[in-house]
């Protein structure tokens, strides 16, 4: 049986633009800024890394709740991009 699963990808610099207001451009940045909306995760955040160190395993988390919050965020925009452009044509549908 073949089941047909939606799915959108989202590149590194998507994830960022959407932390971009904040003023967070690394990936360090962008996990203190999610720690804010999300306190329960302060614990897992992985102390600052040094260039030569290897990535903390626990960023992935943070690489996840980053990639979940673009996705929400453009699904909304797109969300209400779709219901303006479903008024105007009932609008003009009814007119």
């Amino acid at each position: 049986m073949k089941r047909k699963v939606k799915f959108k990808s989202f590149s590194r610099p998507e994830v960022k633009d959407g932390f971009a207001e904040s003023g967070a451009t690394t990936k360090q940045e962008i996990a203190v800024g999610i720690t804010k909306r999300f306190p329960k995760l302060r614990p897992r955040l992985p102390r600052f890394r040094k260039p030569w160190m290897s990535e903390d395993y626990r960023m992935s988390i943070f690489d996840a709740v980053g990639l979940a919050l673009t996705f929400s965020s453009l699904s909304l925009e797109i969300n209400e991009t779709e219901n303006k452009r479903a008024s105007i044509f009932y609008k003009n549908f009814v007119s």
